[in-house]
């Protein structure tokens, strides 16, 4: 029996996550545990593969030789340079898409690129910004997609091909050379120390706690002017609307 974490909310389907630190199954408040056991039994399989995956990921990244890791100063940086790039390529994207959405974030993280919430709101992850400008796009794309299909079904793969042909392409630019480029930045623990399989730069622990909770908006002014935009536009077409994850409805 796989070994899992249970998170309960107040939510339609049962999801699993397989991540680094274990697998999480996400589920409604009143789901049966015996339902729960059976999905993620059922689910054995892709879960053991995933799991794979990861560990597959994480020795590569433990055998890579020394990276130069970025200091606070270059993830401001980068985060700067996020912020005035990618809400644009939103935008852009979202009139293709014809999708609408919430508050953009750019975070400093170390397992994922970008993620859409159910409210619609976007995190994209401030390393982006060391990547081809068609990368950029293909998580942007993707990420937008959701608003159409919450889940990575053959669906939401044809909204995904028909507003940017080219993504296979630069989705596999990202997963040959990502894992090169979240080496090199830096995971921290509450206390400022390193969690990092690679050392960490000589900072101090107040350097390595500003690191640790860092995140970036973007401003209200430029979000807000952006997004009244676009949903004008949206209304006056009567438009509608790597963690792994599986879902369904229950």
């Amino acid at each position: 029996m796989i070994s899992y974490t249970l998170i309960r909310s107040k939510r339609k389907t049962t999801e699993i996550q397989v991540r680094v630190d274990g697998v999480i199954v996400r589920a409604p408040k009143r789901l049966g545990i015996g339902e729960i056991d059976r999905f993620v039994a059922s689910k054995e399989a892709w879960i053991i593969k995933k799991q794979a995956e990861i560990e597959k990921q994480l020795v590569a990244v433990k055998n890579q030789p020394k990276v130069n890791l970025l200091t606070k100063d270059e993830l401001t940086a980068l985060a700067n340079q996020a912020l005035a790039v990618i809400p644009e390529r939103v935008v852009h994207y979202a009139r293709i898409i014809g999708v609408d959405y919430g508050r953009i974030t750019i975070k400093n993280q170390r397992t994922r690129w970008g993620s859409c919430s159910s409210k619609g709101n976007l995190n994209f992850n401030c390393l982006l910004m060391l990547t081809p400008l068609e990368v950029i796009d293909s998580v942007v794309v993707h990420e937008l997609c959701h608003r159409k299909q919450m889940n990575h079904s053959k669906k939401f793969y044809e909204e995904v091909y028909k507003a940017y042909p080219e993504y296979d392409k630069w989705n596999k630019w990202l997963k040959d050379n990502g894992n090169a480029i979240m080496a090199r930045n830096v995971v921290l623990d509450k206390t400022g120390k390193s969690k990092d399989a690679v050392t960490s730069p000589n900072l101090s622990t107040r350097e390595k706690a500003k690191i640790l909770a860092l995140e970036w908006q973007a401003g209200d002014d430029l979000e807000e002017k952006l997004a009244k935009e676009l949903r004008e536009e949206i209304l006056a077409r009567h438009l509608v609307l790597q963690d792994f994850k599986m879902a369904k409805k229950v």
